[in-house]
C-alpha cells in the first residue's frame, strides 16, 4: 500500500469495524502506552534510492504522524516501519504503500490494484514507475489482497456480527467451524488464489529485477495475525466492549483453519523468493521472515507491548484509527518490523 488515498487496507473495514468506530468514547488513550516518535530524518540527494512497496501492513495508517501528501490511500504513516528503516539507514525513501493494494488491476476481493497501474487516474503513479536504474533499495510487501485471506477472514467476522452492528447476522458457530464449511462449500467470498497470488508476486518480483537490476530486494512477509493460542480470543457478536481484545465472532476452530490458510499464503511467498534467488543468482533478493517473530505478540494478547497486532477492532481513541488498525501491526508491530528488515538490507553476498 504509496502516496495514495481512500481508507482500504489488507484487512478492509467491514461493516461491524465501522459500527465499531462509532461507539469509540473518549478517555481511553491510557489504554495503550505508545513508542516515544522521533523526528523524520530530512533526505538529501546523496542518499540512496530506496522504495518501499506494500499493502496496508507496510503503510501503517494507525500511527501518528501521518503522511500529509497521502491523498489517494487514506492513511500511510511517517513512523511505519520503511520510514524507520530509510532514517536509520540514511536512504532516501519513496513510500508507494498502500490500504488496500494488490498486484492484480482493478477491484478483485479487498482490493483495488495499484502496484502496475494508478489507482486514482493517474495523480499517483503506479508502484512499479517509481523504480528505476537508480534505485538501490526496495521493500516489498504484498500480495495479501491478492491470496483471498483477508477478505475471508473479514467475510467470517462479519457474517457473525450482529445486524444491530452493522454485521450481516447470519451468523456464526461458536463451537463449529461455519467460515470453513461455507468455504469448502463455494460460498461467494470465502475462496482463496493462494497460487494465483504466488504468481502474481513472481511477476512483480521480476518486473522490479527488470527495472533496477542492481537493487536489494527485501520481501516482507505477513506478521502473524491469529494467534497461536486461539482459546486466548473471546467469541463475542458485537464490538462492545472493544477492549476485550478478540477477533469477534470466529469460533476457535475457525480460527486455526484461517491461521492455516495465512501460513500457508506466507510458506508460497517464501517459496517464490527461495526459487527466484535460486534461478537468478545475480538478483540480490532475499526473504524477510516476521511470522515466526511476532509469535506471542498477536491480537488476544495482554496490551501493548507485549501485543504488536491490533485486535478487532482496534482500542484506540481516534475512529479512524480503528478502522485502519484492526487485525494490523501497531507502533511495536512497526518498530518490530523495522528491525528485522534492517537486518536483513542490505544483503550478505552470496
Amino acid at each position: 500500500m504509496p502516496g495514495r488515498g481512500s481508507s482500504r487496507r489488507l484487512l478492509r473495514s467491514s461493516t461491524i469495524v465501522a459500527a465499531a468506530a462509532s461507539l469509540l468514547g473518549v478517555g481511553l488513550s491510557a489504554a495503550v502506552a505508545v513508542p516515544q516518535s522521533h523526528p523524520v530524518r530530512a533526505a538529501s540527494a546523496a542518499d540512496p534510492k530506496y522504495v518501499a512497496i506494500g499493502d496496508s501492513f507496510a503503510a501503517g495508517g494507525s500511527i501518528e504522524p501521518l503522511d500529509p501528501t497521502d491523498e489517494a490511500c487514506g492513511g500511510r504513516s511517517l513512523r511505519n516501519y520503511p520510514h524507520q528503516l530509510a532514517e536509520a539507514k540514511g536512504w532516501d525513501i519513496t513510500d508507494t504503500s498502500c490500504n488496500g493494494a494488490t498486484l492484480k488491476k482493478g477491484v478483485w476481493g479487498s482490493g483495488r490494484g495499484g502496484f502496475w497501474e494508478s489507482i486514482d487516474g493517474g495523480r499517483t503513479a503506479a508502484m512499479i514507475d517509481e523504480v528505476d536504474a537508480g534505485t538501490k533499495y526496495v521493500t516489498f510487501q504484498m500480495g495479501g489482497n491478492d491470496s483471498g485471506v483477508s477478505n475471508t477472514f473479514l467475510t467470517c467476522i462479519n457474517d457473525g456480527t450482529d445486524r444491530d452492528f452493522g454485521g450481516t447476522g447470519r451468523g456464526n458457530d461458536p463451537q463449529g467451524t461455519s467460515c470453513k464449511d461455507r468455504s469448502e462449500n463455494g460460498e461467494k467470498n470465502y475462496q482463496f488464489d493462494i497460487p494465483g497470488a504466488q504468481e502474481e508476486i513472481r511477476k512483480a518480483l521480476l518486473e522490479i529485477y527488470k527495472r533496477a537490476p542492481q537493487a536489494q530486494v527485501a520481501v516482507v512477509g505477513y506478521p502473524v495475525v491469529i494467534p497461536q493460542d486461539v482459546t486466548r480470543c473471546n467469541f463475542y457478536t458485537d464490538p462492545i466492549p472493544f477492549l476485550r481484545n478478540g477477533l469477534g465472532p470466529v469460533s476457535h476452530g475457525d480460527l486455526v483453519w484461517l491461521r492455516g490458510k495465512f501460513e500457508a499464503f506466507n510458506a508460497s511467498v517464501e517459496d517464490t523468493v527461495t526459487g527466484l534467488a535460486a534461478k537468478e543468482p545475480s538478483f540480490a533478493v532475499t526473504y524477510v521472515n516476521t511470522y515466526d517473530h511476532f509469535k506471542g505478540h498477536e491480537p488476544c494478547q495482554p496490551a501493548s507491548p507485549n501485543r504488536w497486532i491490533w485486535p478487532v477492532p482496534a482500542p484506540r481513541t481516534n475512529p479512524d484509527y480503528a478502522l485502519w488498525g484492526a487485525a494490523h501491526p501497531n507502533e511495536y508491530g512497526h518498530n518490530e518490523l523495522a528491525h528485522l528488515t534492517s537486518a536483513a538490507l542490505p544483503i550478505a553476498q552470496r
